[in-house]
């Protein structure tokens, strides 16, 4: 009996490790089936080859511009902020000009009185003389009338002023009783409430006649808080108003005393052509006196535009992108640096940064093996990381020759404009590209695993009578699925195309396709992925 079941477990176990080496020699076949190379037959036909280059960039303005003052000053002045748009000639800034306007004028005395000075050099004759004191009567009459124009308006924006700063007092004095009268309330019914509640509690226990008592006093309360709200309106109407007149009357007052400094300069002026007519000038003093005004027109001139320059303006339609300093810091100078090409190098500089943002453009760095490839109208598909389902267009407007090297390795810049750029497309966007290599139309194509490399030599197995061969083939363009066939095939050949499960194979255009389904590049795939 023991006998028997040693022989019976004996056998079990036997069986058992049959079962294991089958199940192991199946699954091992099954895998070796699975990477066993197998064939499809296909025609060769005609079609589109559309190779593309495939790239990664950012999006920037293809017109930015970096601004600087041409001379440092303390900052005074900011007229913009980021994102605000400008136009072309716009103040974005200034610098102190206190010293420039000194300067100015300086250099405009010094001016006239080199004219004046050589006007004097002519002696007119009496009727020239006589016309000229007419107009220097005319020229004082009008210095006379801005005068008294001045100060009929410096008088009546001191009356202006004076009844609006008066107004502004009143309603400051009604705001502050109306805010006394209000706490005088409050602390009246709050006094009420703690008066009637109850004495060891602390809870509410009023009588009816408390209860009315402590509602008026909670009524005249808000009605006291109402007031106080209308008396601060009414006084902060008058702040406005206080500098509504104060605005007016300064732009009144600038613009009268405006006239009065021409009619002043034109009197003087006036003068000077007088006095100059009644005397006669020698050659020399000409000489001498036309070199004196030539150089004082060149210096004030140069005053004159460090005046201009003391204002930052924008020369171009844009948006702000940047501002580099505050109102009260000294800035310094250095003028302004166009284009995208200057932005990256004096970006970290510049005072003021302003960006076309209608016309954006996408920049990025092609590995040196790849820029051959790529030349100036090619056309772009790009797409946004922003926006993953919408396309744009565009072409390539520039190749930089210039190489870029970066631990060892070497691209070089190209930039690719945006037609038509959605409006929300935002300058630093992530971008893909996808440059249109040279597209064909109409031209014999096999699938990418139909071409192989045997001795240097590319050939196709080619069936003929059922039989398949290997004939050399002379191929032009290829995509990522199909290649051109130059020479070696025509139209309606039949070619066998390899179809790997599992496994890797090298194909014209060096991919590498995997997967665990069945297909061929081109005409689509059965199950499986790629």
């Amino acid at each position: 009996m023991a006998l028997k079941q040693s022989f019976t477990k004996i056998a079990g176990v036997i069986l058992v490790a049959a079962i294991i080496a089958f199940s192991g020699y199946w699954f091992f076949f099954n895998q070796s089936s699975d990477q066993t190379d197998q064939t499809q037959k296909v025609k060769v036909t005609k079609g589109e080859i559309a190779p593309t280059l495939t790239i990664t960039g950012t999006v920037a303005s293809e017109n930015e511009v970096d601004l600087n003052f041409k001379s440092g000053g303390e900052l005074t002045d900011i007229y913009v902020k980021v994102g605000d748009s400008v136009s072309a000639g716009q103040e974005l800034a200034q610098i102190d000009d206190v010293d420039l306007q000194k300067e100015l004028k300086i250099a405009k005395a010094s001016l006239n009185s080199a004219k004046a000075q050589f006007r004097q050099l002519k002696k007119s004759t009496p009727t020239e003389i006589k016309t000229q004191e007419i107009e220097v009567n005319k020229a004082l009459a009008s210095f006379e009338n801005a005068k008294k124009n001045l100060q009929s308006v410096e008088a009546s924006a001191a009356q202006d002023l004076t009844s609006a700063q008066t107004a502004l007092d009143n309603a400051k004095r009604d705001m502050d009783l109306a805010l006394s009268r209000r706490e005088e309330a409050v602390e009246e019914w709050e006094s009420l409430v703690k008066k009637y509640e109850h004495p060891v509690y602390h809870l509410p226990n009023y009588t009816a006649s408390q209860q009315n008592e402590i509602d008026a006093a909670k009524s005249t309360a808000d009605s006291a808080y109402d007031k106080y709200i209308s008396a601060e309106t009414q006084y902060k109407t008058a702040q406005q108003n206080l500098s509504s007149a104060q605005f007016k009357a300064q732009s009144e007052i600038d613009s009268a005393k405006n006239q009065l400094s021409q009619a002043e300069d034109q009197y003087q002026s006036g003068l000077l052509q007088l006095e100059a007519k009644k005397t006669g000038p020698t050659t020399d003093d000409k000489t001498i006196q036309q070199a004196s005004v030539t150089q004082a027109e060149e210096n004030y001139n140069a005053a004159e535009k460090n005046l201009k320059q003391a204002v930052l303006v924008s020369p171009i339609d844009g948006v702000v992108i940047s501002i580099n300093g505050n109102v009260g810091e000294e800035v310094s100078g250095g003028g302004a640096a166009s284009g995208s090409a200057a932005a990256a190098s004096s970006s970290s500089t510049a005072f003021i940064v302003i960006a076309d943002l209608t016309k954006l453009k996408v920049t990025a760095a092609v590995d040196q093996a790849d820029i051959p490839k790529v030349s100036k109208g090619q056309i772009v598909v790009i797409s946004l990381d922003a926006f993953p389902d919408q396309e744009f267009k565009g072409k390539v407007t520039s190749v930089d020759p210039n190489p870029v090297v970066e631990q060892n390795v070497v691209t070089y810049s190209i930039s690719v404009s945006i037609d038509n750029p959605d409006p929300k497309v935002q300058l630093g966007m992530g971008a893909t590209l996808k440059i249109d290599l040279g597209r064909k139309e109409n031209v014999l194509v096999v699938p990418n695993l139909a071409v192989r490399s045997v001795s240097g030599q590319k050939v196709v197995r080619k069936v003929i009578d059922g039989s398949s061969t290997d004939v050399k083939v002379e191929v032009g363009l290829s995509d990522d699925d199909n290649t051109e066939i130059i020479s070696g095939l025509e139209e309606g050949d039949e070619i066998e195309v390899g179809v790997f499960t599992g496994t890797s194979q090298e194909t014209q255009g060096n991919s590498q396709r995997t997967g665990g389904g069945f297909g061929i590049p081109g005409m689509g795939r059965m199950g499986g992925g790629r």
